[in-house]
């Protein structure tokens, strides 16, 4: 008889990456949670927006050659590579969620 000693903790991933394959996600074990880490560049208020634009791309073409797509996969990354406008859209649709998940739990009126 095989006694388990280990029981692994969900993934808070939307779904499974390969590195992820020995743990279901929340979802997948009956839990209507999903999450992960958002990151971003920031630029000081006021930069000109042509410089923002030429940060934006030039880290979009970084975080799009293979070399740095498979490290962050074998790592179990799952990366989302957008742009400026798209981050700050991105940005303002996560705070309403943290708001209101504040909110709902009472922790913010």
């Amino acid at each position: 008889m095989v006694v388990s000693l280990f029981h692994c903790i969900p993934s808070i991933a939307e779904c499974c990456t390969s590195f992820r394959n020995l743990a279901p996600t929340f979802k997948e074990s009956g839990y209507n949670l999903i999450g992960g880490i958002d990151r971003g560049v920031t630029v000081p208020a006021g930069t000109p927006k042509d410089r923002i634009k030429i940060l934006g791309d030039a880290l979009r073409h970084a975080a799009s050659q293979k070399g740095f797509i498979d490290g962050m996969e074998k790592l179990g990354f799952h990366l989302v590579n957008i742009g400026p406008d798209e981050y700050a859209k991105f940005v303002e649709m996560r705070r309403a969620q943290y708001i209101k998940v504040l909110k709902d739990g009472g922790f913010l009126k």
